[in-house]
């Protein structure tokens, strides 16, 4: 605990250095505001809260570590980047419900995957890569659209706050997975997979009325 706790300091440090400090020195992202860039801070968040708790939710499923974190990152960005190629210029309406849908899909999840896992536990491998297809393929799809829908958003009225949005969900990716580790080990994977569903929805919240209006 003492070894994460040292290293979320060093990541909040380095972002702070690297990200806050030189986005508050640049005048036309200071401009931008809070707002819009906080929303690629949530959907950051989200997705790396709700990947690597996932991961930990199929070791046991799987039979290994390996297995779960090879399937589970494949999976998500494959699948993620199919639902960014299909759906990422979708208008702000449809971006507000890809969101909710998200948090609907992963509080299920909370409640679907033991039950999943205790039936299916002792069939074989490939039929277990088959099933957690279904059960991560329509979520990563899904979570893939926040993130270009909001940037095209911001590139259409914010051309120079674009690279801040990447940089400041970058960061949100550094200190997602040690929080998610932290959360983990304090209250469990599911606290861990709702603390990544109320990220996006303070994404839904905060993000889709203000990136292409000014604060």
């Amino acid at each position: 605990m003492a070894v994460l706790l040292v290293v979320l300091l060093l990541s909040v440090v380095a972002v702070a250095a690297f990200i806050v400090v030189p986005l508050w020195l640049h005048a036309p992202a200071r401009e931008v505001g809070a707002r819009p860039l906080l929303y690629f801070l949530l959907v950051g968040l989200g997705y790396i809260l709700v990947e690597i708790a996932f991961i930990q939710k199929f070791v046991l499923f799987l039979g290994h570590p390996t297995y779960a974190l090879t399937v589970v990152v494949f999976l998500m960005l494959l699948l993620s980047g199919m639902g960014s190629w299909q759906w990422g210029s979708v208008g702000r309406e449809r971006q507000r419900l890809a969101i909710g849908l998200v948090v609907v899909y992963v509080v299920v999840s909370t409640l679907i995957l033991p039950a999943a896992f205790r039936l299916l536990l002792g069939y074989p491998l490939p039929v277990k890569l088959l099933v957690s297809l279904l059960l991560i393929g329509p979520g990563a799809l899904l979570m893939g659209v926040p993130f270009p829908t909001g940037l095209r958003q911001l590139g259409e009225s914010r051309g120079a706050a674009v690279e801040w949005a990447w940089a400041v969900n970058a960061s949100a990716s550094v200190l997602g997975s040690v929080l998610a580790i932290l959360i983990a080990m304090q209250w469990g994977v599911t606290v861990t997979l709702l603390c990544g569903a109320s990220a996006y929805a303070g994404a839904g919240v905060v993000g889709v009325r203000n990136i292409s209006h000014r604060n």
